[in-house]
């Protein structure tokens, strides 16, 4: 990786890290945090980094994000994941919700996660082509 690329990343994260939160109509105006999980997510998939080319296309799509949380009035999918720690004596939490919003001929699809009782917050965007 490169140190333009580097550089790039870390304009990004900073422009990143100026969202803070939105409030998502489709959540009564509650606030979706954009904290490190979801930039995180942008770069790594699991314990690997994601290809140069898949951050790129990720990060150009964190405005069209932003836009879907703003103006989404429903959440398309939801789902819940336990998941054992501390040797399963305890019990993780995490709830998934997607946002989807159509741009172009592309399907843009914001996935929101809130893990226990911490706050909702961004998680992942990604696009699917549209059928024409």
């Amino acid at each position: 990786m490169g140190e333009d690329f580097k550089e790039y990343v870390r304009g990004i994260k900073f422009k990143y890290d100026q969202i803070k939160s939105i409030k998502c109509p489709a959540f009564g105006n509650e606030l979706i945090l954009f904290n490190k999980y979801g930039f995180n997510h942008i770069i790594w998939k699991k314990n690997e980094r994601r290809s140069v080319a898949q951050q790129k296309r990720r990060f150009s799509l964190i405005v069209y994000a932003m836009n879907i949380i703003k103006s989404s009035t429903a959440f398309n999918t939801y789902r819940i994941v336990e998941r054992p720690i501390n040797n399963n004596k305890s019990v993780s939490i995490a709830h998934f919700w997607s946002l989807v919003g159509q741009i172009d001929n592309r399907k843009i699809i914001v996935i929101i996660r809130k893990t226990n009782n911490g706050p909702k917050h961004f998680l992942s965007v990604m696009n699917k082509e549209g059928k024409k």
